[in-house]
C-alpha cells in the first residue's frame, strides 16, 4: 500500500469512526431521571401539607420525578401503596407510617429491592435515614414550661396536671410521654393525673371528667398534639374552666406540633405554649438526604448541622434505637419563637386562612 492510498484509507476509517460514535450517542439511552415516591399517611392536616407541598417544590427545582400515594389514615392501604411505588421503581421511598410496626415487612421489601427509604413524622426499624424533630426534648420542653407556671402560682412546683397523650402504640405519641414523664421524674410534689385518648371525644369526656372532678384544682394540661385541643377546649368550656391567661381560674396548657389552632389559641390568650414543629423542612431535608444518600453519602452519627437564623438550627445526627436520625432542636412558642414568625409553617398557614 503507498502512502497516498494508506492516507486516503486512514482518512475514510477515521470519519466512519466519528459516525459511529454520532450514531452511538444518537442513539444512547438518555440517563434515567431520578424518582422519589412517598407513602403518606393521610394528608389530612396543614403539617401533612407543607411536607407534600415542601417536597414536590424541592422535586421540581430539581427536576426529579415525584409521587405522592396518600393512605388515608388506612395501616393496609400504605402497605399496599409501598408495595406499588417499589413496582414503579423508585430510587427512594419517604415513609409517614401510620403504625411504625405494622409498617415493617413493607420496609424489608424497600430494602430488598434496594431503595433508599427515609421516615418522617414517626420512626421506625429499617429507615436509612429518620428526620424530625426531637419529639422527647421537645415534650420536657413543653412539661419544664408547664413546671415554671405552677411554680410562678403557687410559689412551689407543686400543683395537678393532667395529660392528654395520644395512643402510647403510636411511636411518636410514646416518645413525647417519655419525654413528659423524664421531667415529672423530677417534682414529686406535683400530681399528674396520666391519661391518653384516641381522638378528640375521648379527650373531651377526659377533661370534662377531671375538671368536674378536681374543678379549681387542676392547674393544667399536657397534650401530646395540638390535634386534641378542639375536645381539650369545648370541655373546658363545658366545665366553666376556659379562661385567658392572667385569670386566677385559668387552666395552663401546652402542647406539640405549633399547628394553626395552637397559633390562633396563643394570640387568643387560650392557650400558654406549643413547641414547634418544622414540616416544611422536613420535607425538604427528605430530598436532600435522598438524593445523598442515592450518591452514597452517609451522615456522621454525632455531628452537627447548623442553620443560622433558624430556630430548628442547630441539627444533630444521632443514633435512635431504630437507627441513624437527624433531629431539629424544639423550640416554645411564643417564648423562643414568635406567633408571628412566618419561618413556622403555621403561622403562614393561619395568616392564608384568615385572608
Amino acid at each position: 500500500m503507498n502512502r497516498i492510498t494508506k492516507n486516503i484509507f486512514t482518512s475514510v476509517f477515521a470519519v466512519l469512526l466519528i459516525i459511529g460514535v454520532t450514531v452511538s450517542m444518537a442513539y444512547a439511552s438518555p440517563a434515567k431521571k431520578i424518582h422519589i415516591g412517598a407513602a403518606h399517611r393521610g394528608l389530612n392536616d396543614d403539617h401533612s401539607v407543607a411536607q407534600d407541598v415542601a417536597m414536590k417544590a424541592a422535586c421540581d427545582k430539581l427536576g426529579i420525578e415525584y409521587t405522592l400515594l396518600d393512605a388515608q389514615e388506612s395501616v393496609d392501604r400504605q402497605n399496599a401503596q409501598i408495595n406499588d411505588l417499589i413496582a414503579m421503581k423508585c430510587d427512594a421511598i419517604i415513609v409517614f407510617p401510620i403504625d411504625s410496626k405494622a409498617i415493617l415487612p413493607a420496609i424489608q421489601k424497600i430494602k430488598k429491592a434496594g431503595i433508599v427509604n427515609i421516615g418522617l413524622d414517626s420512626a421506625y426499624m429499617g429507615a436509612d435515614l429518620y428526620i424530625s424533630f426531637d419529639n422527647e426534648r421537645g415534650a420536657e420542653r413543653a412539661a419544664e414550661f408547664l413546671v415554671e407556671k405552677l411554680t410562678e402560682k403557687n410559689g412551689d412546683a407543686v400543683g395537678r396536671l393532667l395529660t392528654v397523650i395520644g395512643p402510647l402504640k403510636y411511636e411518636v405519641h410514646a416518645t413525647r410521654a417519655k419525654g413528659f414523664q423524664n421531667i415529672m421524674a423530677k417534682y414529686p410534689k406535683i400530681d399528674v393525673v396520666f391519661k391518653t385518648v384516641n381522638n378528640n371525644d375521648e379527650a373531651f369526656a377526659l377533661v370534662q371528667n377531671t375538671a368536674n372532678v378536681y374543678g379549681d384544682k387542676l392547674d393544667g394540661i399536657f397534650l401530646s398534639s395540638d390535634g386534641f385541643f378542639p375536645g381539650v377546649f369545648s370541655a373546658l368550656d363545658k366545665a366553666g374552666r376556659r379562661f385567658k391567661t392572667g385569670n386566677a381560674k385559668h387552666v395552663f396548657t401546652a402542647s406539640i406540633d405549633a399547628q394553626p389552632i395552637a397559633i390562633q389559641s396563643i394570640r387568643e390568650g387560650y392557650m400558654d405554649a406549643s413547641v414547634a414543629q418544622y414540616p416544611d423542612e422536613y420535607g425538604q431535608l427528605a430530598i436532600e438526604w435522598a438524593l445523598k444518600l442515592l450518591k452514597g453519602e452517609k451522615p456522621v452519627m454525632g455531628t452537627t448541622v447548623n442553620d443560622p437564623g433558624k430556630p430548628w438550627s442547630p441539627m444533630e445526627f444521632v443514633n435512635l434505637p431504630t437507627g441513624p436520625a437527624l433531629l431539629l432542636k424544639p423550640a416554645v412558642v411564643p417564648i423562643e419563637v414568635s406567633t408571628y414568625d412566618e419561618v413556622l409553617y403555621s403561622v403562614r398557614a393561619f395568616e392564608a386562612k384568615k385572608k
